[in-house]
């Protein structure tokens, strides 16, 4: 698979909301979306480092997720479950 470029931000509402420089990082794909996400501790709980992939329909259907130790690490596991599909 070739390497495939981050962004930060795009149409999810938490993107939109997260405090910067902590913001998540997201990746299209066709008709799949891979996000990575280091939120950090606060009064909702301790800071969460993780990853999502969605898929079809519109990059909606969550096809599978995980936690992280790093922020590349989770950036990783995006790309290693989507080279799954």
């Amino acid at each position: 698979m070739k390497k495939l470029r981050w962004r930060r931000g795009f149409f999810r509402l938490w993107l939109v909301l997260s405090p910067p420089p902590i913001a998540p990082r997201a990746v299209q794909v066709g008709d799949y979306e891979l996000v990575a996400f280091d939120l950090p501790a606060g009064r909702a709980g301790p800071r969460v480092l993780g990853w999502e992939v969605f898929g079809p329909p519109r990059r909606q259907r969550l096809l599978a997720r995980g936690d992280s130790k790093t922020f590349e690490d989770a950036k990783a596991a995006a790309e290693t479950a989507f080279a799954k599909l």
